[in-house]
């Protein structure tokens, strides 16, 4: 019988490097929604320089305010156009054109939120996390919920300030890699394959193992004895609840899976 030892492995909340490209994967349409919006009002329509009073040139156009006094220009752009004063300059966009720059913008919004508040509260994981094969956990390694997970995600505002360097330097100097909004909701970015196992709160190098409190029983280990690993002692590991070792040639942990009875690798 392997000796009832609790093995410190590998952390699984370390996946700062998946995360990031998870981040810029889910950002893809709301930034491509504002480059549209941006590129179709300001790179077409026409152009005026050197008008004395752009913006009540423009509340006529946009029909804002009126006015007795003829204008060729208003009368040339009343129908079809919106007016931007900048300045002493308007742009004049085609009313089509301004819709489907804000229509791309709308869209682009709409499947921010519909990504991070319904589909990461039902599933886990925004379709960056899921492309980069991780998961929006509790502690005990279960699936967020839509409560922890509108909370985690209502706090982006704090951990986006500064153009996110907040939330980044939260990752990375935290015990878990939280960010402020994991922090609040008591959430854990994790690896897929660590879903279901409760997050580790200690961990060491390779090798090393903590005994079971003193007085605390023994644990039985699981029902199915797992086929012996070659070379190696494994080890039964209270925390993941599953048989461990560590395979030397390839550097990094296994845990036993029951319901294969296989070796599997525990991510990084």
């Amino acid at each position: 019988m392997p000796p009832t030892a609790s093995v410190l492995l590998v952390d699984p909340t370390a996946v700062v490097g998946r995360r990031i490209a998870a981040y810029v994967i889910d950002s893809i349409p709301m930034a491509v929604g504002l480059v549209l919006l941006v590129g179709l009002l300001f790179s077409g329509g026409t152009v005026i320089d050197g008008m004395a009073d752009p913006e009540g040139f423009c509340d006529r156009i946009n029909e804002k305010t009126y006015s007795t006094d003829y204008d060729p220009l208003v009368e040339k752009f009343d129908d079809d156009y919106i007016c931007m004063p900048i300045n002493e300059t308007v742009r004049l966009v085609p009313i089509g054109r301004a819709l489907a720059a804000f229509g791309y913008a709308l869209l682009g919004g709409i499947f921010a939120v519909v990504n991070m508040y319904l589909v990461q509260g039902a599933t886990g994981a925004t379709l960056g996390k899921r492309i980069c094969k991780l998961r929006v956990v509790t502690p005990d390694g279960q699936r967020v919920g839509f409560g922890r997970n509108a909370l985690r995600s209502i706090l982006l505002i704090a951990d986006g300030f500064c153009l996110g360097i907040v939330g980044l330097v939260s990752v990375l100097s935290t015990k878990r890699h939280q960010r402020i909004g994991d922090m609040c909701a008591g959430t854990y970015v994790v690896h897929r394959d660590s879903v279901g196992f409760p997050v580790p709160q200690g961990f060491a190098m390779p090798g090393q193992t903590v005994p079971p409190q003193i007085g605390a029983e023994p644990s039985p280990g699981p029902t199915i004895t797992p086929p012996m690993p070659p070379g190696s002692q494994m080890q039964w590991d209270d925390r993941w609840k599953a048989w461990v070792y560590w395979d030397p040639s390839m550097q990094r942990w296994l845990r036993h899976d029951t319901a294969t009875n296989q070796w599997i690798v525990i991510p990084n």
